[in-house]
């Protein structure tokens, strides 16, 4: 029995070292905590991380799964993390590819480069043919909604479906988030966990509870990236350009899914009825029990009704919220 004696206490051994390691990280280096957290849960969902020089840009993506392409792009302050939960749902019959926008996540962030809407569409068809894909299943969250449906406007044979999660690009019923952005202010910007505790109850219907290490390092992230958040706003939020994708509407032909949470802060839920009229083939489902990205909160019923939009189905699912 000596030899189980010291299997047992070896393996105690190892929890102990991996306690302090990430007790040590937690207090020492958080980032590398909550990076390598974000690595575990893609890896656990079937995605790895890839990456691909496009130009004067790096792309970061994740990638898992066979079948039809389908593309994610995330919003605004945000990066290809958001999507791993929702991905879940389609790994098993499609070919997922979840990119860091340039400028956004890992991928490159040029001080001279432009991010805004078209430029990003543009980007984007470069990513799509240098990836070798065919027509994709493109989807987008706020401005990777807004960015996804110019490019299957402008980029149409690139492109089998749309799908528009909680999008940017149209005009919706004014609320307190769009007249801080008017009146010159921008909500993204932090500089205390405080301000940052205020942003995740807008974004979201049920913040997520951040350990206060974790939560110092995304402010200290945010305030770097202060400047960069400005000079995004002011190429995607000001005037005409806040609303490009409504004034192309009509150029998109590919069948396109809506998704809206009714509680988002952000973008009214009245951006839905202006979507549907102007799209030639819509079908839209309202979310009860999340706020500006349903794709994090509701990843299951999101991710569900989204696959079945995608095997053809046109029967809304069950909306009561799934976590």
């Amino acid at each position: 029995m000596r030899w189980l004696k010291l299997l047992i206490w070896s393996l105690f051994i190892v929890v102990v070292v991996i306690a302090l390691t990430l007790f040590s990280l937690y207090e020492f280096a958080p980032g590398t905590l909550f990076k390598w957290q974000g690595m575990a849960q893609s890896m656990m969902a079937g995605l790895h991380k890839q990456h691909i020089k496009i130009g004067d840009h790096d792309w970061v993506y994740l990638e898992g799964g066979e079948g039809p392409p389908v593309v994610l792009l995330h919003g605004f302050d945000a990066n290809k993390n958001v999507w791993v939960g929702f991905a879940r749902q389609l790994l098993p019959n499609y070919h997922v590819v979840i990119p860091d926008l340039p400028g956004w996540g890992e991928s490159t962030r040029l001080d001279s480069a432009d991010y805004g809407i078209a430029a990003q569409a543009a980007r984007l068809s470069e990513f799509v043919t240098a990836l070798k894909l065919p027509a994709v299943n493109i989807a987008g969250n706020s401005m990777g909604g807004h960015i996804a449906g110019i490019f299957a406007a402008r980029y149409p044979q690139q492109v089998a479906s749309l799908a528009l999660l909680d999008s940017a690009g149209v005009h919706f019923k004014p609320n307190d988030f769009a007249r801080r952005v008017y009146a010159g202010e921008n909500p993204f910007n932090v500089d205390t966990p405080q301000q940052l505790d205020a942003l995740l109850a807008l974004v979201f219907a049920h913040p997520p509870q951040i350990p206060a290490g974790i939560k110092q390092e995304i402010v200290a992230r945010n305030i770097a990236s202060h400047a960069f958040f400005q000079k995004v706003l002011d190429q995607i939020g000001k005037g005409d350009l806040a609303f490009l994708l409504e004034n192309e509407l009509g150029k998109i032909q590919a069948p396109t899914l809506i998704i809206w949470c009714r509680a988002d802060q952000l973008l009214d839920v009245s951006s839905v009825e202006v979507l549907q009229k102007g799209l030639a083939h819509s079908q839209t489902e309202l979310f009860e029990g999340c706020g500006h990205v349903p794709m994090m909160e509701l990843p299951q019923a999101t991710g569900h009704r989204y696959r079945g939009f995608l095997q053809g189905g046109s029967n809304p699912i069950n909306t009561a919220p799934q976590r």
